[in-house]
């Protein structure tokens, strides 16, 4: 909202009443100088009917008392009286049609009404007494008259006081110039002033509060107003938003049970790198097109934005690839260079009736995510092959906090050797869910959905925990315990203060503080909120190890080497695929081996399954081995039996670094 100008020129000119009122402010002032005529008229009214008796009556006494009034002078008692009252009524009237009709009303009329009728009362004021004046009486009358003008007037003060002058001036001539045998003593005058001054002074008070609080629930009004836009648009494209949509798509499904219709959830490909090359403001710009073109592409039909690049529609339409088209061509045209797509997941209603829009949308959004990194498939609908991973997907998000309530979450422990000897130094501590309808699921069933869904820190919690009590559990059984490394995502540190969290899990197992790695993957720095440099900061600064996981996996890699200092360097198994029959893998290995030498980090490689992989690993530096060569993961008892049986060589030197 812009600024309100409180200069001494705008001030002045809102004091008079000559700026300009907002429609609800000048509505607000009518409305307000209606409901006082209301009690006026009915007073004035009630009033000249009364009058009108009494002149009656006492005409009726003079004539039997032999002094007949005049017809004359009963004529032009009777004609003003019914006049004012007349016009009290067409007020009173009009009042009630105002007030209960819900038709639009005209501010000109309304204000047009008030002011002849002001009119009237200050004429028939000055008609009664102007006489009573030359008489040496009293001009209640018009004193009365003027005030109950004043009150129908309180809407810009500048035509309130003409209004006073005139009137007041044509009475003040009338008494001085036009009263023979009357002469105007000084006071007269004096108080014919201050009666001027007086009721200025109260048609400006009333002005001013009725401005205030005209001006305070205009003020509202709008505030309302826009709470309403938001509450059901977005607000960086204009177009209707996601509570918005739903609710609409169930109005639609509900008043016409025998249509169906579609949901399809748009993803604007590579609209991230748009942003990144032209910036943001243009960004925003695009998506606001966008969504102006969806809207027009599907006239008629709900369209919604969803969130980000994100756009969402419920459509009748069976077939959409005229409307496919269109939005490519729109995407080619407002591009600049940038190859710019679309992904459409669509969820069709298999049958008519009730629909749960959320879910509905949810399977079309699930379809999109299938083909998000497939090249040339733009649209796909949602199937009974998506079904199941989708209904397995709900499962996992509903019963997470069951799993680790119940213990279905299992830990098993990979471990890592010294490169030089085969040692075992310490283990990876990974997931698995031992479900009771699924059976035991690896983590590429639940990872991938819990950290969709901003869920993985309860995974991460619950593992750590486990982790922490297996330890515990082996110390008190006077059994040596290797140290593990425990993985962190960058929605971890979003969702939880790891390092406050791994602090209270030393503090409740009484451990010493030397037991637990954490390891932080490469695509997790990609952090531009500072957050996760805080948070590693912090966890160095307590002595926690920080190993980085997966690196080379990501095009950050030598950005990350330079801007975090890391105990431990966990090079990616991608490096060893096709080891044996690609070259060039070896010399990016020995490359980065030398490398984090010179940067004076220490390295592990996972993913080794061969002895040949092994022994040049351990020929170009690399300190520590993990991989199924040495063994997969396992419980804690196989780990611990394998040990006993020398499958695996406890080293003398445990990685506690």
């Amino acid at each position: 909202m812009d600024k309100p100008d409180s200069s001494l020129g705008n001030r002045l000119r809102v004091m008079f009443g000559f700026s300009r009122y907002s429609p609800f402010v000048s509505r607000y002032f009518l409305e307000a100088n209606i409901k006082s005529s209301v009690y006026m008229c009915f007073v004035i009214f009630v009033l000249e009917i009364w009058m009108m008796i009494y002149i009656g009556i006492y005409a009726y006494k003079k004539a039997l008392a032999g002094e007949p009034k005049t017809r004359a002078w009963l004529v032009d008692k009777y004609s003003m009286y019914v006049s004012l009252t007349l016009a009290a009524l067409v007020v009173l009237l009009y009042a009630i049609y105002y007030f209960r009709s819900k038709k639009p009303k005209s501010l000109i009329v309304g204000n047009a009404i008030l002011l002849a009728f002001t009119a009237i009362c200050l004429v028939f004021g000055i008609h009664i007494s102007w006489p009573e004046y030359q008489q040496g009486m009293q001009i209640l009358c018009f004193v009365t008259m003027l005030i109950f003008g004043m009150l129908l007037l309180v809407w810009r003060p500048w035509f309130s006081l003409s209004v006073i002058i005139l009137f007041m001036g044509a009475f003040y001539y009338l008494m001085k110039y036009q009263s023979p045998g009357v002469e105007m003593v000084q006071s007269t005058w004096v108080n014919f002033l201050t009666l001027y001054i007086s009721v200025s002074l109260v048609s400006f008070s009333i002005y001013q509060q009725r401005y205030a609080e005209a001006t305070a629930r205009d003020d509202l009004e709008r505030s309302n107003v826009h709470l309403k836009y938001i509450a059901d648009h977005d607000e960086v494209t204009g177009i209707h938003n996601l509570w918005w949509f739903l609710n609409e798509a169930k109005k639609l499904a509900d008043n016409e049970p025998d249509v169906i219709r579609k949901f399809l959830y748009i993803d604007i490909f590579n609209f991230k790198t748009y942003n990144e090359s032209e910036g943001f403001s243009k960004g925003t710009v695009l998506l606001a097109k966008i969504a102006e073109k969806l809207e027009e592409i599907f006239d008629g039909e709900p369209v919604a934005r969803f969130s980000d690049d994100h756009f969402i529609v419920y459509t009748k339409r069976q077939s959409i690839r005229n409307e496919c088209d269109a939005l490519q061509e729109f995407l080619d045209a407002e591009s600049g260079g940038i190859m710019l797509g679309y992904k459409i997941g669509a969820y069709a209603e298999k049958k008519t009736g009730h629909i749960e829009s959320a879910r509905a949308l949810d399977r079309a959004r699930y379809a999109c995510n299938t083909i998000k990194k497939q090249f040339g498939i733009n649209y796909v609908e949602f199937d009974e092959d998506m079904s199941a991973q989708y209904h397995l997907n709900e499962y996992i998000i509903s019963h997470i906090d069951e799993a680790v309530e119940k213990e279905w979450i299992k830990v098993r422990y990979q471990p890592v050797v010294w490169a030089d000897d085969y040692s075992l130094c310490g283990a990876e501590a990974l997931a698995r869910w031992d479900d009771p309808k699924y059976g035991l699921m690896s983590p590429a069933s639940f990872v991938p959905v819990l950290e969709e869904y901003r869920l993985i820190h309860k995974l991460d919690m619950c593992i750590a925990k486990i982790v922490f009590r297996d330890i515990k559990e082996s110390l008190d059984k006077g059994q040596t315990a290797i140290p593990v490394s425990l993985n962190f995502s960058r929605l971890d540190f979003e969702m939880l203060d790891v390092s406050a969290y791994l602090d209270e899990l030393y503090e409740n197992s009484g451990l010493p503080r030397k037991y637990v790695h954490v390891e932080i993957t490469e695509s997790a720095l990609n952090d531009e909120s500072g957050l996760l440099k805080e948070s590693i900061t912090d966890l160095a600064m307590k002595g926690y190890p920080i190993w980085l996981d997966d690196f080379g996996s990501g095009y950050s890699s030598l950005n990350t080497l330079k801007d975090y200092q890391f105990d431990v360097i966990k090079v990616d198994m991608m490096f060893l695929r096709g080891f044996e029959t690609n070259p060039k893998n070896r010399m990016i290995l020995s490359a980065i081996f030398n490398m984090t030498k010179e940067l004076e980090f220490d390295t592990l490689c996972e993913g080794v399954e061969t002895e040949e992989q092994a022994e040049f690993l351990r020929s170009v530096g690399c300190k520590r081995l993990q991989g199924y060569y040495f063994s997969k993961p396992v419980s804690l008892d196989e780990l611990k039996a394998r040990i006993e049986n020398g499958e695996l060589v406890l080293s003398d030197k445990l990685d506690y670094a």
